[in-house]
């Protein structure tokens, strides 16, 4: 198991600790690390790992005290889909599964500080300054014992207590996870599938959206869903207030009949009311399916119904010799047929 860390150093470390917790399971997340902060040897074993070996602990390291010595606080199990290497940077692409938690974070500390093939972050003096010194991405020879997986949202709550009460998130308006997506009115849940939701076509569904605050202080947060998928409509009000402690959002949507797959996406994005804490936002990808032959049945009724008037027409003429008869029903009924094809694929109408 790979133990991944990120921390508040920059708005964009932190930020990845937010949608850590915020996207729903089977999404993708990205983390980024400049090799120079690997453990030795550690992408060369992440790349000859098999899916089932390639599970990747998703971790919080708190480095906003220099006084105290770093503390992690887990977060999110994932699964490493992909690796890519750029210049001197790494990113990998983790498939979010179950959440982490800790009951106790200084028996996970000391478990961890046991087990890690690599060097934990710790401060060093350099001069009058101290800098944290470590490896961020690195090998676990197993799970971790001190830690359990869930997907329940009273245990995503835990998480959430014991983040807000860091420095790095103390000004942080409300945290909140996508719990799912579900067909209306069957209420069925559409999972992802190596990042990504199938959706069906001609169908309505509904998202569902959780936030908490473990403190009683104004809140000052929202969340926009948005889309530029001519294939997505969304049927509620996308713009989510985060205007209380703790309450479960639902935004609905419904897809269009494309004739062949088309993909659509939802961009979730989180932004404060004060403009200087950043906006923390992921896009759920997804894909609406085709209706190839229902559209092609329909132009060729549609065609039928064009070529139709003038075949009758030539039918029912007495004076017109047969050859004529069939030279205009084979035309006819050719171009209606084409006509009402490429109207039928042309005029399919999104949501």
């Amino acid at each position: 198991m790979f133990l991944c860390l990120s921390s508040g150093a920059s708005p964009r470390y932190r930020e990845d600790v937010l949608r850590a917790l915020a996207q729903p399971w089977g999404s993708v997340l990205q983390f980024r690390y400049l090799q120079k902060y690997l453990a030795p040897g550690i992408l060369e074993k992440a790349r000859a790992a098999g899916e089932k070996e390639s599970q990747a602990l998703i971790a919080y390291i708190d480095l906003s005290d220099t006084n105290k010595a770093p503390e992690i606080i887990p977060c999110r199990f994932a699964v490493i889909s992909e690796i890519t290497v750029i210049g001197t940077a790494v990113t990998l692409q983790l498939e979010l599964q179950e959440f982490a938690v800790a009951a106790d974070l200084s028996k996970f500390n000391d478990e961890l500080r046991k087990k890690p093939l690599g060097t934990l972050p710790v401060w060093q003096t350099d001069g009058d300054k101290k800098s944290a010194k470590g490896d961020y991405w690195l090998e676990l020879p197993a799970e971790p014992t001190t830690t359990v997986r869930s997907d329940k949202l009273d245990d995503w709550e835990k998480i959430v207590t014991q983040l807000a009460a860091r420095d790095d998130f103390k000004d942080e308006g409300s945290f909140y996870t996508v719990v799912g997506i579900n067909e209306i009115p069957s209420r069925l849940a559409v999972a992802a599938n190596k990042g990504r939701y199938d959706f069906q076509p001609g169908r309505e569904y509904e998202l569902s959206l959780y936030h908490f605050y473990p403190k009683n202080v104004p809140l000052r947060a929202g969340v926009t869903l948005t889309t530029t998928s001519e294939w997505l409509a969304f049927t509620t009000n996308p713009e989510l207030q985060l205007d209380s402690r703790y309450d479960l959002k639902r935004v609905r949507f419904k897809t269009g009949k494309p004739a062949k797959e088309e993909d659509a996406w939802i961009s979730v994005t989180r932004k404060s009311k004060d403009s200087q804490l950043p906006y923390v936002d992921f896009d759920l990808l997804g894909c609406v399916s085709g209706v190839f032959w229902q559209t092609l049945g329909y132009g060729i009724i549609l065609g039928l119904l064009v070529a139709g008037p003038q075949i009758i027409a030539a039918l029912s003429n007495p004076n017109l010799p047969a050859s004529n008869i069939v030279l205009v029903c084979t035309t006819s009924g050719i171009l209606g047929l084409a006509t009402g094809i490429f109207a039928a694929f042309g005029l399919k109408k999104s949501p």
